[in-house]
């Protein structure tokens, strides 16, 4: 558990035996960017809490290689624009987006596709 412990930014772990966690909570922290480095080595992760930080910004592949992944907790950040394009996802997610400015379109909705 790393949630409220004024962590700013993320580097990228350098240690093993994290193929075995399964959740991750940053919550409450100062975080604004999210980048592909810093979860690909949790390959069995489903359950990640990046509330009340301060995204703004996420890449797109973050997430690539995470089959596992169930939920994401995104409430009471600072992402504004989102495309569900933008997460390159294998699998169901639920991902909680209350609390931002995010401004979505119809056409990037995985429903537009049905």
């Amino acid at each position: 558990n790393l949630s409220n412990v004024n962590l700013y930014s993320l580097d990228e772990p350098n240690f093993s035996g994290v193929d075995s966690i399964i959740e991750i909570d940053l919550s409450f922290n100062y975080l604004n960017e999210i980048f592909y480095r810093h979860f690909k080595i949790f390959s069995n992760l489903r359950i990640l809490n990046l509330k009340n930080n301060r995204l703004n910004f996420i890449e797109k592949i973050s997430f690539i290689h995470h089959q596992y992944i169930r939920e994401i907790n995104l409430e009471n950040n600072f992402l504004i624009n989102f495309s569900f394009n933008d997460f390159v996802l294998n699998s169901f997610v639920n991902i909680n987006f209350k609390n931002n400015s995010i401004q979505f379109t119809i056409e990037d909705s995985p429903l537009s596709q049905m």
